[in-house]
C-alpha cells in the first residue's frame, strides 16, 4: 500500500514540475493593444528615460508607504508582517499591517511572530504582543506603544485576557493591565481556553483555575493539549498520561471532566464523536507481546466496539466515513462495515480508501479501482495511479505511462491520452512530447500541447502563464494572448497584481498595465494595495 501511495504522491508531484525547455515557432494571437501602458513598453520607455537602479531611488520616492530599510520581511498572518533588520546575533525585530502602516519599527531582539509549514502566529493576539529587549519580555499594543513594561524572563500570547509570564523559572499569569492574577509559582503552564489552564509543579501536570487554585492537583505525568487537534481549542479534549497510559479530559466552562481515565497504551484523535484505542497484553514482566486489544470509545468514555489483533495480523477496523468504516478480516482481505459494524461490502479488496463523495478507491494487487457503497464495482482495478476530484465531476486514471480523465458522472473515460494531466477546476494544463496545453474537465481539448511550461493550470482563474521560445506571456482559455508583453519570471496573480520579471522586477495589473516601475531586485504582491519590495538589498513597500 505505501508502495502504491508513494507512485500516486510522485504522478502528482510530477504535475507541479515545468517542462523541459524546448523551442516553439507557434504563434500567438495578440490582442488589440491595450490603451494603458503596456509591460513592454513601460520597460522600454523606463530605459529610455534612464530610469536605473542608480536614480530608481529618487524617482519612486513618492511611491514607498515605507522606505526600503529591513534585511527581511514575512509573509501576512493575520494582517501582520514581521520585520527584521541586522543579521546573525544583531537581529532586530518589528511589525507592519498588511495597509503598510508600521506598528513598530525593528528594534525589539524577539517577537513571537513565526510562520511555519502548517501554523503561524502574528506575534499579536487580543491586541498585545510579547516583545523583547536587553533580555527582558513585555507587551505593545497595536500602535507600537508599550503598555506593560519589560519586567519578565519570557511572555506568551494572551488568551481569554490572561497572559503566561516567566520570572526566575516560574511561570504565572497577568492581565492586561499588566496586573499579576496568578503569581509565579509554576515550572510551566498553558494558555488559558474556557477558564482552564495546565500547569506543572514538582514535575507533574494538573488543571488550574483563573485564580490559580488546582481544579485536579499535578498528578498526571503528561498532558498533551494538542493531539486531538493542532489546536485544542477546537474540540476541548486533552490526553492525560499516567505511567504511559492514556487517558482523555475535557474542558469546557471553567470545569474539568475525566471522560477516560488513563488506561489505554494508546488513544487517537476523535472523529465523528469516536476514537479509536489500543491495549498491548503484556507478559508477567511487563514486557508487550504481539497479541493486543483495540477497539472504539464515545465521546462519553464508553468502549463501543473491541476486537482481539495480533501485531499487524487479524481483524482491524477503521473510522466511519460516509457512513462507511474500512475493515480487514483475518485473511487480510478488505470490505466495508456500517457504523454499527455490520458488514456491507464483504471482504475482497487487497486493500481500500476511506469513502469520499459516494465511492472508495480499491485495490487488486498493486492496481486500483474504484466501488460505490452498494458494493458495485464502478472501475475494475486496472489502473497504476486514480486521482479522485469528485467536486470537479472527473478523475485522473494513469495507466502506464499514459493518463486519460473518468467522468465521476457516467464512470467512462473521456477525452484522448496524455503524457501527464494536471489538477484543477474547471481548466487543467496536459503534456504530451514534452509541450504543454489546455483541456477542460470534460476532456475537451482547448489548446493543443504546445507551449514549453505552464503556471497556474492547479488553481484556475481566467488565465494562465505559458512559456513561449523561451519567454512567459499570459493567455486565456482558448490560447489567446490576454495583453502585450513577455516576461523572464512571473508570479500568480494576487488580487488582481502580479510580479513580473523584465530585466528586474516590477508589478502589473490583470489588463498588463505596469503599477509599479521594472526598478527592483525582487516584488511580491502582499495585500489588494501593498506591495513589498527590494532594492538595494533591502526592503521597503509600495502601496497602490
Amino acid at each position: 500500500m505505501k508502495c502504491i501511495r508513494a507512485i500516486s504522491i510522485i504522478v502528482v508531484a510530477l504535475l507541479y514540475i515545468p517542462a523541459c525547455h524546448n523551442g516553439s515557432n507557434t504563434e500567438i494571437i495578440n490582442l488589440s493593444p491595450s490603451k494603458k501602458l503596456s509591460a513592454e513598453n513601460a520597460y522600454e520607455k523606463e530605459k529610455v528615460q534612464g530610469r536605473e537602479e542608480d536614480s530608481s531611488k529618487s524617482n519612486t520616492q513618492s511611491d514607498f508607504i515605507v522606505e526600503p530599510q529591513y534585511d527581511y520581511c514575512g509573509v501576512p498572518a493575520d494582517g501582520i508582517i514581521g520585520t527584521q533588520k541586522g543579521e546573525g546575533e544583531g537581529i532586530k525585530h518589528g511589525f507592519i499591517d498588511s495597509d503598510g502602516k508600521v506598528i513598530t519599527d525593528a528594534i525589539y531582539d524577539d517577537t513571537k511572530y513565526y510562520v511555519g509549514a502548517s501554523s503561524m502566529s502574528s506575534g499579536f493576539s487580543q491586541g498585545l504582543a510579547p516583545v523583547k529587549k536587553n533580555g527582558r519580555w513585555g507587551y505593545i499594543d497595536m500602535k507600537g506603544n508599550l503598555v506593560i513594561g519589560f519586567r519578565y524572563d519570557d511572555a506568551d500570547l494572551f488568551n481569554d485576557g490572561i497572559g503566561r509570564v516567566t520570572i526566575d523559572g516560574k511561570s504565572g499569569y497577568i492581565n492586561k493591565k499588566g496586573e499579576t492574577v496568578i503569581e509565579p509559582q509554576f515550572e510551566s503552564g498553558s494558555e488559558f481556553h474556557n477558564g482552564i489552564a495546565v500547569a506543572v509543579s514538582n514535575g507533574k501536570y494538573g488543571f488550574i483555575g483563573t485564580k490559580g487554585d488546582w481544579i485536579i492537583k499535578p498528578i498526571y505525568d503528561y498532558i498533551d493539549f494538542g493531539r486531538y487537534d493542532r489546536y485544542w481549542t477546537k474540540s476541548n479534549m486533552l490526553q492525560i498520561t499516567v505511567n504511559d497510559l492514556n487517558g482523555i479530559a475535557k474542558v469546557e466552562n471553567g470545569k474539568v471532566k475525566i471522560i477516560v481515565e488513563p488506561k489505554y497504551d494508546n488513544l487517537f484523535p476523535f472523529y465523528d464523536g469516536e476514537a479509536k484505542f489500543l491495549i498491548l497484553h503484556k507478559d508477567k514482566d511487563g514486557v508487550p507481546g504481539l497479541s493486543r486489544t483495540e477497539g472504539f470509545i464515545n465521546e462519553a468514555g464508553e468502549e463501543i466496539f473491541t476486537w482481539s489483533s495480533n501485531d499487524e495480523e487479524g481483524e482491524m477496523y477503521e473510522y466511519i466515513s460516509e457512513g462507511m468504516r474500512l475493515y480487514r478480516n483475518n485473511k487480510k482481505l478488505w470490505g466495508f462495515t456500517d457504523k454499527s459494524f455490520k458488514t456491507v461490502i464483504p471482504c475482497r479488496f487487497d486493500m481500500a480508501e476511506p469513502f469520499y463523495s459516494g465511492f472508495a478507491l480499491i485495490y487488486k494487487g498493486d492496481r486500483m479501482g474504484l466501488v460505490d457503497k452498494g458494493g458495485r464495482i464502478l472501475v475494475e482495478p486496472m489502473y497504476d495511479s486514480i486521482i479522485p476530484m469528485p467536486e470537479e465531476g472527473y478523475a485522473i486514471l494513469q495507466k502506464g505511462s499514459r493518463m486519460q480523465l473518468l467522468s465521476t458522472d457516467t464512470f467512462k473515460s473521456i477525452g484522448r491520452e496524455y503524457d501527464v494531466i494536471g489538477r484543477g477546476t474547471s481548466v487543467m494544463t496536459v503534456m504530451d512530447k514534452g509541450k504543454v496545453g489546455l483541456i477542460d474537465k470534460n476532456g475537451r481539448e482547448l489548446i493543443a500541447p504546445k507551449f514549453e511550461e505552464c503556471e497556474t493550470f492547479a488553481s484556475w482563474e481566467d488565465y494562465a502563464w505559458v512559456k513561449q521560445n523561451g519567454a512567459w506571456i499570459c493567455i486565456d482559455q482558448y490560447g489567446k494572448q490576454k495583453f502585450e508583453g513577455s516576461f523572464e519570471e512571473v508570479t500568480v496573480f494576487e488580487e488582481g497584481l502580479a510580479a513580473v520579471k523584465k530585466g528586474k522586477w516590477g508589478v502589473i495589473d490583470k489588463s498588463g498595465s505596469v503599477v509599479v516601475p521594472f526598478l527592483y531586485e525582487e516584488a511580491s504582491v502582499v495585500s489588494k494595495s501593498l506591495v513589498r519590495v527590494k532594492l538595494g538589498g533591502k526592503y521597503g513597500f509600495i502601496k497602490k
